[in-house]
C-alpha cells in the first residue's frame, strides 16, 4: 500500500480532525465551530468546511485546487485579526496530520512529494491572503479619504442618520422660513 492508498483509507478520520482543528478559530470571541454548521445559519463553519474537503478530495485526487477554494478560507481570515502564519495554519495542520497518519510506514519518496505539494500550497495561500488585506487595506483607506467613517468616530452616526438629521435640518429651516412669512 503506498502513500496515497494509505491517507484515502484514513480520509474521513483526517478530514474530520483537520476541519475540527482549523475551526477552532475565533470570530469576534465565537469559536466558528459549533452545533449550526448549515450554509445559512453558520455560512462561515460551512464554506471553510467544504473548502477543506475540495482540498484534501484534489490532493488525494493529484488534482489541481483551484485558487477560489483557497480564497474562500482566506478571504474570511483576512478580515480577522490573526497574522498571515495563522492564516495559512491550515496546511500546516494538513501537513502534520498527514505525518502522523503515515508515521509508521516508509513512504519517504510520497511523503516528501506530498509534501512538497502542500508547500507549493502554502505559498499560494500567502499571496491569496495577502492580496485580500491589501484589498480591505484599500478599501479602508478610500473610504478614510471619502470621509464616510471619519464622521461616524468622531460620533455624529452612520451616514445614513447625517442624511436624515440634515434633511430634517432643511426642512425645519423652510417651515421656519414659511412661517415668517406669514
Amino acid at each position: 500500500m503506498g502513500l496515497y492508498e494509505l491517507l484515502k483509507k484514513n480520509k474521513e478520520k483526517i478530514a474530520g480532525t483537520w476541519k475540527e482543528k482549523v475551526l477552532q478559530i475565533k470570530l469576534n470571541g465565537q469559536v466558528i465551530a459549533s452545533g449550526n454548521t448549515g450554509q445559512f445559519t453558520n455560512p462561515v463553519h460551512f464554506t471553510i468546511a467544504n473548502s477543506l474537503d475540495t482540498i484534501l478530495d484534489s490532493l488525494l485526487q493529484d488534482k489541481e485546487i483551484p485558487d477560489q477554494v483557497l480564497d474562500d478560507i482566506l478571504r474570511i481570515r483576512a478580515v480577522q485579526t490573526m497574522p498571515p502564519s495563522q492564516a495559512v495554519s491550515f496546511l500546516f495542520i494538513l501537513k502534520e496530520l498527514v505525518r502522523e497518519t503515515a508515521k509508521n510506514e516508509t513512504f519517504f519518496k510520497d511523503l516528501f512529494g506530498f509534501e512538497l505539494k502542500l508547500d507549493k500550497l502554502l505559498a499560494r495561500s500567502f499571496d491569496i491572503y495577502m492580496a485580500c488585506r491589501e484589498q480591505i487595506f484599500n478599501l479602508k483607506l478610500t473610504e478614510n479619504q471619502k470621509g464616510v467613517f471619519a464622521d461616524v468616530e468622531m460620533g455624529a452616526g452612520c451616514p445614513s442618520a447625517l442624511l436624515d438629521q440634515m434633511e430634517m435640518e432643511k426642512n425645519k429651516n423652510k417651515s421656519n422660513q414659511s412661517g415668517g412669512s406669514q
